[in-house]
């Protein structure tokens, strides 16, 4: 289980599993570092600056894998960006947020991330 550093957390802790599939047409495996950032249309986020798995064939070709996830605790998740670092490319199909009582969250990507900079959704109703 990834944790994040529990003396930066605002708002109590709060338990995420997150799930990413990756594209058939991504490349076979890579090395580049996944971040990902996801949010509340109350502007509460979680950052997590790198997911790691067990091997560097995490994010391999047509695979799926979870994380879980410790974090400070947030509303209904509206917003989710991926963020990559490195120069093997990759392609997610889908990242599925469950999170407390609301139900599963699938945000549908099947594009390559561009390096060094966010790619993502933010579907948050943000008008009061």
């Amino acid at each position: 289980m990834f944790q994040i550093d529990e003396t930066r957390l605002t708002g109590g802790s709060c338990n995420y599993l997150i799930t990413i599939k990756t594209s058939c047409s991504s490349p076979p495996h890579t090395t580049d570092e996944i971040g990902l950032l996801i949010g509340d249309a109350n502007g509460f986020e979680l950052y997590v600056q790198r997911l790691d798995g067990p091997d560097s064939e995490t994010f391999k070709q047509c695979s799926t894998i979870s994380f879980e996830i410790l974090g400070p605790c947030v509303g209904k998740i509206c917003q989710l960006y991926l963020f990559r670092n490195g120069t093997d490319g990759w392609r997610p199909e889908t990242v599925t947020v469950h999170y407390n009582e609301y139900p599963p969250v699938t945000f549908n990507y099947d594009i390559f991330i561009p390096q060094g900079v966010s790619s993502g959704f933010n579907y948050c109703d943000n008008k009061n």
